[in-house]
């Protein structure tokens, strides 16, 4: 379990997932080297517009 100010680093290629056992949270999945299909703005962000 984590909780505040903690990370969790998954391997890459290894399935994972998390829940939240009715608490709310926030998740950034932050990928590095930067994934090309992430860069750009579309239905996978919400229809998020990028700025930079």
């Amino acid at each position: 379990m984590s909780g505040p100010a903690d990370f969790w680093q998954t391997p890459p290629d290894v399935p994972h997932g998390g829940r939240t056992l009715g608490q709310r949270c926030v998740v950034l999945d932050i990928f590095a080297p930067p994934r090309e299909e992430y860069r750009q703005a579309g239905e996978a962000l919400g229809k998020a517009s990028l700025v930079g």
